[in-house]
């Protein structure tokens, strides 16, 4: 069975109770240039927030698409409890393919670290290109939900802000094997950058309450590790 094409609608352009969503710009370009779709053709469209609708093509108007909204499920293909990954500021394109990596990896919200070893700068064109990736990658691996990508800040500011997450870990090649996660609830993960943390951040996290978890014997680039990260938390929380 052929696999649902996904295509992202904002919010306010998608009308449940009356059954139709209507499909616009890029979208709409890629759905009728593109793919060709022609009415009838079965799609599934997302608003980003979670809400994934299955429908049919019924029309097209100019440069707009109006599908027939047959079927409507929350959280789709999200797990039940958020994950927050800080990841240290990596260089070049590698800070976008770990972006690419967290939305594969099921990760809920991404926030840019700098520290110590942190060469790398972020800025608002980074940013914007940032939300691209994870908006084209939540559309690539079939969510519903787009994570939210905040401002990058210091480290420790964002290690005091995980104070009410049920676990947080930090990945680190000194660290221990991972624990039994099943009840954490909450999860927030600290990737560093292609340095690491220093022994001093490093300290920082752990007295904020970080554990400190291995990924196994190798050593992985960064851009790397966040998606073996996350699918060792998905796996072991049964998220």
């Amino acid at each position: 069975m052929a696999q649902i094409e996904v295509y992202h609608a904002d919010a306010e352009a998608i009308r449940f109770e009356q059954r139709e969503a209507v499909l616009s710009g890029s979208e709409a370009h890629h759905l009728l240039r593109v793919r060709r779709g022609k009415p009838g053709d079965v799609i599934r469209v997302v608003d980003g927030a979670g809400n994934a609708y299955e429908g049919r093509l019924r029309s097209v108007e100019g440069e707009q698409a109006r599908i027939e909204l047959t079927s409507h499920e929350s959280n789709w293909n999200e797990p039940p409890a958020p994950l927050h990954l800080g990841c240290g500021l990596l260089k070049g394109d590698a800070m976008f393919q770990a972006l690419d990596h967290a939305v594969q990896g099921g990760a809920t919200a991404v926030t840019p670290l700098s520290s110590r070893y942190s060469i790398a700068k972020w800025n608002e064109k980074k940013h914007a290109r940032g939300r691209r990736v994870l908006h084209a990658g939540m559309k690539q691996c079939g969510r519903g939900l787009c994570p939210t990508l905040h401002p990058a800040k210091p480290y420790h500011e964002w290690c005091i802000e995980q104070a009410e997450a049920g676990i947080r870990v930090l990945f680190d090649q000194d660290g221990d094997d991972l624990p039994d996660l099943s009840d954490a609830g909450t999860v927030s993960v600290a990737i560093g950058p292609e340095g690491g943390f220093s022994t001093q951040e490093v300290d920082r996290f752990v007295e904020q309450g970080f554990r400190l978890v291995r990924l196994g014997p190798r050593r992985l680039r960064a851009e790397t590790s966040v998606i073996a990260a996350l699918a060792v938390m998905r796996d072991v929380s049964g998220r």
